[in-house]
């Protein structure tokens, strides 16, 4: 008999589930479902699927597939872990791109101003070394006036020793 093996696969504190599932089959659900197992060191789980059996659109039983789904189980955890430290990763290199962008930022505004200081100071040096020049011309200027007022002086000076 089809449910007296069933039964005696599943385990006594799951049967009271396991009948739960077999009533909502009968009545025309697919239901699926994961149980994990352990017996001795070995574990893992499996998967159970209940539906229907029907011939000529009435529900004339329930099949019961039971599938060791174990590896599927740890692959599947193997992915999400792997996806975690992906998504890890990617927050860490956003963090590092937006540090990276406001370094740039820094940098690009100090150099801006070095510039603007490095202008400043180059108008101010020009600015200083054109008064120094208009300085030296001006005193050369008087000097000079002096030498011819000197020289006049001295013409004259010779013309009355003479």
């Amino acid at each position: 008999v089809p449910g007296m093996l069933l039964k005696a696969l599943v385990l006594e504190h799951e049967w009271e589930q396991t009948a739960a599932l077999l009533e909502r089959a009968a009545k025309g659900e697919r239901l699926e479902v994961e149980q994990p197992y352990e017996f001795g060191d070995l574990k893992g789980v499996y998967l159970l699927q209940y539906f229907p059996l029907l011939s000529d659109g009435k529900i004339m039983g329930i099949g019961v597939v039971v599938r060791d789904i174990t590896e599927r189980k740890k692959m599947a955890e193997e992915i999400a872990h792997q996806h975690e430290e992906i998504r890890a990763s990617e927050e860490e290199l956003r963090q590092n791109l937006e540090e990276l962008t406001a370094m740039q930022e820094t940098l690009t505004r100090r150099t801006n101003e070095i510039e603007r200081v490095r202008e400043e100071e180059k108008a101010r040096f020009e600015e200083q070394l054109q008064a120094q020049i208009d300085q030296f011309q001006l005193r050369e200027q008087e000097l000079l006036h002096r030498v011819a007022q000197l020289e006049t002086a001295l013409a004259e000076a010779s013309k009355h020793h003479k």
